[in-house]
């Protein structure tokens, strides 16, 4: 889980059946204490394993920006304000370039500021548990902060203005038809019965990942449970403590159905619903990586390039063109705000094109009626 050629890999440490995400130095293995402390605390302090990894890849990214400068973390608290800024500035740069990646692919806006938010908060711990300095460009403004002991302690910062404009524009809402090809070229029924899970119930891939075909599937109804465990053996989880059921199509089910069947010796030996199959770990819980995976494989026979999450997009806008209220969308999503759920819906260009035919059609026409005698 690293990047060629860079010095700080991330590593995956369990403890307990709990896992942790860690940085070790590959020059002499060692591992870094105060940021480790902080990842660490990332899953003390309830942070959802997704979470917990992706702000160790950030950290780990800023470690590297550091060694490029020759600096330490400490050598940045001593900078003046001015020079604090540009530091941080020049992060955002480097981290918008790809240089952090292999392949050198820029980074969206919205993805570097979230990188940025997580090294901000890196400072926030060690200031906190070393009573060391705070950085000075995050001052004046009232923050709740977290020990290692979860006491919770107000502090003042003031709001870093020099975050990138997050413009990057939405990725486009998959097509019907491009979930109808992708489910009829995937390889088994656990591809195809995963696809049709994420884009008919509109839950997100860690919820769907942690469906236990024990006690989340409702023959009756035909509907699968989505709920909160703080610890799941393939570490994924649901990000909030709210239950709910969703239903699926009929057609949905008896592929289902088939396919608790044709793999009932590898599913017997978990209690989750998607499991590894055709491979030496058969039988074990997927995750969400194997997932990605699986999606870059059907791109390369389709061409259509998903994420996981472009289904919850595509669960939002059919529910909305199907007359469903707002309030019903956020429900299905797990969404506690329908502000949240705003976000999601998304007009296509069919959409906009009849809405405003049928608004030119009723409205009053601003030429007046004699224009058609010019005509």
């Amino acid at each position: 889980m690293f990047i060629m050629g860079q010095r700080f890999k991330v590593d995956t440490v369990q403890d307990k059946g709990t896992q942790y995400y860690l940085i070790r130095d590959l020059s002499d293995y060692s591992s870094p204490d105060m940021v480790n402390r902080f990842l660490v605390h990332q899953i003390t302090a309830g942070k959802s394993p997704n979470t917990a990894k992706a702000r160790a890849f950030a950290i780990s990214y800023y470690m590297t920006y550091l060694d490029t400068k020759g600096m330490a973390q400490a050598d940045v608290l001593q900078l003046p304000f001015a020079e604090q800024l540009e530091h941080f500035h020049g992060f955002l740069v480097w981290l918008k370039a790809g240089l952090h990646k292999e392949n050198s692919k820029p980074t969206g806006n919205a993805t570097c500021n979230t990188y940025l938010r997580s090294v901000f908060s890196l400072y926030d711990f060690v200031a906190l548990q070393y009573k060391m300095e705070a950085l000075k460009i995050t001052g004046e403004e009232q923050r709740s902060l977290y020990t290692s002991t979860g006491i919770g302690i107000k502090v003042h910062g003031r709001n870093f203005k020099g975050f990138l404009r997050e413009t990057d524009p939405k990725r486009p809402i998959i097509a019907k038809s491009q979930i109808k090809e992708m489910v009829s070229v995937a390889e088994n029924l656990r591809d195809k019965l995963l696809i049709l899970v994420l884009a008919e119930t509109g839950c997100r891939i860690g919820e769907c990942l942690g469906i236990r075909y024990t006690t989340d599937l409702d023959y009756e109804r035909k509907q699968v449970k989505i709920v909160f465990r703080e610890r799941n053996e393939n570490h994924e989880r649901a990000k909030n403590a709210e239950e709910r059921w969703l239903a699926v199509s009929d057609e949905t089910w008896d592929i289902l159905q088939m396919y608790l069947t044709e793999y009932r010796d590898w599913v017997k030996q978990t209690e989750f619903l998607f499991i590894t199959i055709g491979q030496e770990s058969h039988g074990k819980p997927l995750n969400a990586g194997a997932v990605y995976k699986m999606l870059e494989r059907l791109e390369k026979k389709t061409g259509n390039h998903v994420a996981p999450h472009q289904f919850r997009r595509y669960y939002a806008n059919e529910r909305r063109r199907a007359g469903w209220r707002i309030e019903e969308v956020a429900v299905g999503m797990g969404h506690r705000s329908i502000t949240t759920t705003n976000r999601y819906y998304q007009l296509d260009d069919e959409e906009k094109e009849n809405a405003s035919k049928a608004f030119f059609k009723s409205a009053e026409k601003l030429a007046g009626e004699d224009i058609r005698k010019l005509l």
